[in-house]
């Protein structure tokens, strides 16, 4: 009896020595490392069998995204065309020349208190004769911040006939008792005043033309 008790306990040994050699050989070594197995249950007859390996170790991680290419560069806009230009404007029918405004400070008031003498270039260059009345007529006058207009008729009231390709120069003076103002002209004494004028032409368009000129001196008599 003790004999097989020796036998017994020397088996044991034996298999248990040989299963935990088992279970170190069996062991992983990862990057999160696997558990070790669990020991086999012994057996006074058998021995034990051996204990499971260690988990197997997790694969890394992929890498980061690749990084996403530039955008493309925008393209310059176009530059705008030069506009074109514009026509040359014809030759004027009346182009004033000269102007003489003079304010009669003996009077009060009246029509006649603004004496006016200007004269006028009259230039055809049509292929027909044309006549041109003078259909309004207004001196703007002015003194430091005043300002005052005043409108009269003038004499003669029309150019006469130019001819084709024809000029003339035409005086005119202020038409008795034509003028009106909106203030007092002797208010205007060395101030200055600029004359504008209108024409209606008898050509077969009825074209309206004006001219201005100025300023002038505006001069005074007490």
């Amino acid at each position: 009896m003790r004999g097989w008790l020796r036998i017994g306990l020397s088996v044991f040994f034996t298999v248990s020595f040989l299963g935990a050699a088992a279970c170190s050989d069996d062991e992983v070594d990862d990057g999160s490392g696997g558990g070790s197995g669990s020991g086999g249950a012994a057996d006074a007859s058998t021995g034990g069998s051996g204990g499971s390996g260690g988990g197997v170790s997790g694969s890394g991680g992929t890498g980061g995204g690749s990084a996403g290419s530039a955008g493309a560069s925008g393209s310059a806009g176009a530059s705008g065309s030069a506009g074109a230009a514009g026509a040359d404007a014809g030759p004027s029918f009346a182009q004033i020349q000269d102007l003489t405004i003079t304010v009669d400070c003996t009077i009060d008031g009246g029509p006649d208190q603004v004496n006016t003498k200007f004269g006028v270039k009259y230039d055809n260059p049509g292929s027909a004769p044309v006549n041109g009345t003078l259909s309004s007529a207004q001196i703007d006058m002015t003194q430091a911040a005043t300002n005052m207009s005043w409108t009269f008729k003038p004499s003669p009231g029309a150019s006469g006939p130019i001819a084709a390709g024809g000029t003339q120069t035409v005086q005119h003076i202020n038409s008795a008792g034509s003028g009106a103002g909106t203030g007092d002209p002797c208010q205007f004494c060395g101030g200055t005043g600029t004359l504008v004028v209108q024409w209606t032409l008898d050509d077969d368009a009825g074209s309206v033309v004006s001219d201005s000129f100025g300023p002038a001196t505006v001069t005074c008599t007490n």
